[in-house]
């Protein structure tokens, strides 16, 4: 029998041990060459397996280069006995019951592509070092409490999550309940950055079109733009690029700050 005909749990547990007693991680970035199958059970155990203490061991550079591009992965995979402080968990799924009000979809399906969405938005607000804190150690001091009735509790981070999973009802719910749309939430960052790195176009420009100062368009752009070129969300850069580009009073001006892109 060869090794790819095994049953999904059994080969899962071979490549386990293989990167762990054998390879190490280094032979596991060129065994997930050999195929799909290789990639996808070797991604797996690389960031659906190990604590949050174990990743935190990791030195500076691993931390930005091989976490950093997948703490996205390691927080959707996340279950609580992998963590001490279970903050993060209990947050993402207040904040999924509430949004859930507003969705025609109550599958279990649809929850965990909100869960993904808001994962997405946590690895784009905060750092690999935050995030990992937080898991380790629970949250500050200040952080917004979890509650039953999260859209009082936490209503600009109910906003972001909402432009996150791109759902226009609860935008409209909430919209009139802050004085600023471009504030930023504690743990799911701005809006418009929220709605970037989830792609979604339609919350992203309900969003930008309601910020009313010129200069917080801008900034708030041009974080989106670097957030997204970061994490390698390219799905609705080219609109937001052309809408930074607006803001741009010469072809100096405009050839400058493509060239920043283009570095």
């Amino acid at each position: 029998m060869n090794l790819l005909d095994l049953p999904s749990e059994i080969f899962a547990i071979i490549i386990h041990e293989y990167l762990h007693n054998d390879g190490g991680w280094a032979a596991a970035v060129q065994a997930r060459y050999i195929c799909k199958s290789f990639a996808v059970a070797i991604y797996n155990d690389m960031f659906g397996r190990h604590s949050a203490y174990y990743y935190r061991s990791f030195n500076a550079d691993r931390k930005e280069h091989l976490l950093g591009p997948n703490v996205h992965t390691i927080l959707f995979k996340m279950g609580p006995a992998r963590f001490r402080s279970t903050y993060i968990l209990d947050h993402m799924e207040a904040t999924v019951n509430f949004l859930m009000e507003f969705s025609y979809d109550q599958t279990q399906a649809q929850r965990e592509r909100y869960r993904l969405a808001l994962c997405n938005a946590i690895s784009a607000a905060l750092s690999v070092k935050e995030i990992l804190a937080c898991l380790c150690f629970g949250p500050s001091d200040y952080s917004v409490k979890v509650r039953r009735n999260m859209g009082r509790t936490d209503t600009v981070g109910m906003l972001a999550a909402a432009a996150a999973v791109n759902s226009e009802p609860a935008l409209r719910f909430l919209l009139d309940k802050v004085y600023d749309v471009g504030l930023r939430s504690q743990l799911y960052g701005t809006l418009l950055t929220a709605a970037a790195v989830n792609g979604h176009l339609h919350s992203a420009t309900f969003i930008y079109e309601r910020m009313e100062y010129g200069i917080y368009k801008h900034n708030q752009l041009y974080d989106a733009i670097d957030t997204c070129m970061n994490m390698y969300h390219a799905t609705i850069l080219p609109t937001l690029m052309s809408r930074y580009l607006e803001y741009c009073n010469s072809k100096r001006s405009t050839r400058e700050v493509k060239q920043g892109w283009a570095d």
